[in-house]
């Protein structure tokens, strides 16, 4: 039996208390100049890669809050018509999307369900054409594990700097696991920079980059952390993104050089050190 797939995606919901109300640059999310961002960044990267993939037979829950305001429950009701798979679900503010995700997933199991492949993606990043398919080609019958496919592409679109990234517990993890009395826990269940301590990870390292992640001015957390550039991308040929993405090669040489001479080395210290306070 094929495993059904279900893939994650956060949108605007309100968490409780003053969790990611401001990005990075200490701008306030939220806003409807935030949300036509958002939504302009989602159409032109997250879901055409999404659309792009070799193997669509898979649900794709995207979470909103239920206060979201017109022409965006417009755009949300039009991208659910043209792409069914697309299927939108909206929370109240503070109401647990790790709960409300597991009841989407549940009722959309039959009798002959004996697995289940859960994934996750942010809203303003891209798979690669083929994420769905080597995801499902991992399934062996395993009762509970977690999927990290280690390398990826991050691309500060700002800057116009692409570089490889291979990263242990990336926010791109799935979970295959079994259905047990109806019941199931999803990728959710567990933060993805913790699932290395779960003793349920296993790395995929394929040298293919199953994913991209966007760097850009309007991100909560993620920063550029590779030092390995690349001087050329074709984003449509591996993640189905169309149009073409500058890349500025003399920023390229000097975040190449400024990770070999001082990013690098200070991350070793810091390891080391931290190594030696664990003892």
């Amino acid at each position: 039996m094929r495993p059904k797939v279900f893939i994650n995606t956060r949108f605007n919901i309100v968490l409780k208390g003053n969790i990611e109300r401001t990005d990075k640059a200490g701008s306030p999310t939220g806003t409807l100049d935030w949300l036509a961002k958002r939504f302009d960044l989602f159409e032109q990267v997250c879901l055409p890669s999404v659309m792009a993939q070799t193997d669509t037979d898979f649900h794709w829950l995207v979470f909103f809050s239920d206060r979201t305001p017109e022409p965006f429950l417009t755009r949300i009701a039009e991208l659910n018509q043209r792409f069914p798979q697309f299927i939108p679900c909206f929370l109240k503010d503070g109401e647990m999307q790790v709960r409300r995700y597991r009841t989407e997933v549940v009722k959309r199991l039959g009798p002959e369900d004996s697995h289940i492949i859960t994934a996750r993606i942010d809203n303003d990043d891209a798979f690669h054409r083929t994420y769905v398919e080597r995801l499902r080609a991992e399934f062996h019958g395993q009762d509970d594990e977690m999927i990290n496919f280690l390398n990826g592409i991050q691309y500060d679109m700002d800057r116009g700097v692409a570089a490889d990234l291979r990263k242990p517990s990336n926010p791109f993890i799935a979970r295959i696991e079994r259905v047990k009395e109806g019941q199931v826990k999803t990728i959710l269940d567990v933060m993805h920079h913790q699932a290395q301590d779960t003793g349920l990870l296993r790395d995929v390292g394929i040298a293919t980059p199953m994913w991209l992640q966007m760097i850009h001015s309007g991100n909560v957390l993620n920063s550029f952390a590779s030092g390995r550039v690349r001087f050329a991308i074709d984003l449509e040929k591996e993640f189905g993104i169309p149009g073409p993405k500058r890349i500025d090669r003399l920023r390229s040489l000097r975040v190449a050089f400024a990770h070999r001479l001082l990013i690098a080395p200070a991350r070793k210290l810091r390891g080391a050190a931290r190594r030696v306070l664990g003892r």
